[in-house]
């Protein structure tokens, strides 16, 4: 982990990264809870009472886990199913024996302590060592760890692979989710690094990277640039406030993303200026994409502190030539912009076209 973090960040990403496990493991409470429930009943059944009674024990402990989880008790979670899983398997190996197959389950104990960032590395490492430990011990003991419930081989056959195939499905659970946290934690990492707080929009970066991206393809030409400014903006910040500068800002984000297509990249440039890149889009059909996002912005609706408030943009837009830089179409396209305010703004208004510019 990065060194330059302080001791509160690193704490604070580790509880994250927590909860977002055991946040996801109700599923695998509620599937221990009933496997516990049939274990109880055929222990019964072929007459270990100790056994019986020690998971009717291990039932009402996981009937406690959910309430556990729901108030993110998570490091007591843990340590109650840990010390169930070795108890349980200890206490059945001791009785039925080690043909039995009851020690499966203390695989299952190093990645929970591993993925258990609540508790110190110390403990974590101890869990992991100590289960090795028993695992190498019990099989060295083998022999003398015989079965003393009197079930016949083809009996023991059956729970050592029943308890195979249990201790494999948890193993499975834990890695899907340590999957599934993993997944959250780079899909966080992804949008913190590629797009805009505010408006949740992509970020300036994120509008060059894809760029860069499309120009290498030739899937996706022609490309064509929208540019987008909400006018008189620092009125609005100065009359209403900036949570109401704020607010529109979003409110026009979110027009952007209802009126461009889910193959074309809005971003917020800076400020209240907001850059589209469109793929497989000509002049025409940036004309009527930018035409469209200026009628749907002044159409929406705006709340000031005293009712509604009025609230326009100025756009622009270009096709990007066949061997155009993006800077250089994004200037073409910013100047369009300027020409459009000077005109009196609340307007889409076509940039000059680039062998014009060429030429002169």
């Amino acid at each position: 982990m990065n060194e330059t973090l302080s001791s509160i960040d690193r704490h604070q990403i580790l509880q994250n990264v927590t909860e977002r496990f055991w946040g996801k493991a109700g599923l695998g409470v509620t599937a221990a809870f009933i496997t516990h429930a049939v274990f109880a009943v055929v222990f019964y059944l072929v007459g270990s009472m100790s056994l019986a009674v020690f998971n009717v024990g291990s039932v009402v402990a996981y009937a406690i886990c959910p309430r556990l989880l729901k108030t993110k008790r998570f490091r007591l979670v843990s340590l109650i199913l840990a010390w169930e899983i070795i108890l349980h398997s200890l206490l059945a190996t001791l009785i039925m024996g080690w043909s039995s197959g009851f020690y499966y389950y203390l695989f299952c104990i190093i990645p929970l302590a591993l993925y258990n960032y609540t508790i110190s590395i110390s403990w974590r490492a101890a869990f992991c060592v100590g289960t090795l430990i028993v695992l190498a011990a019990g099989k060295l003991m083998a022999p003398q760890l015989v079965n003393q419930v009197g079930l016949n081989a083809d009996q023991l056959e059956l729970f050592a692979f029943a308890n195979l195939i249990i201790a494999a499905v948890i193993l499975i659970y834990i890695a899907a989710l340590t999957a599934f946290s993993s997944l959250a934690m780079q899909s966080d990492l992804f949008n913190l690094a590629n797009t805009d707080g505010l408006t949740k929009l992509y970020n300036r970066g994120r509008l060059h990277t894809e760029a860069q991206r499309l120009y290498a393809s030739q899937r996706y030409k022609p490309l064509a640039l929208i540019m987008l400014d909400v006018d008189h903006f620092k009125t609005i910040n100065d009359t209403y406030g900036h949570d109401v500068g704020d607010a529109v800002l979003q409110k026009v984000s979110t027009v952007l993303i209802e009126s461009v297509r889910s193959t074309d990249v809005a971003s917020r440039w800076g400020g209240e200026e907001f850059l589209i890149l469109l793929r497989n889009a000509d002049l025409g059909i940036v004309r009527n994409i930018a035409e469209r996002i200026r009628q749907r912005i002044e159409a929406a609706e705006y709340e000031g502190e005293n009712g509604p408030i009025k609230v326009t943009a100025t756009l622009a837009f270009c096709e990007i030539g066949q061997n155009e830089a993006l800077q250089d179409a994004i200037q073409r396209t910013d100047k369009a912009l300027y020409v459009g305010k000077k005109s009196g703004r609340n307007r889409a208004v076509a940039a000059e076209a680039q062998k014009m510019i060429e030429a002169s």
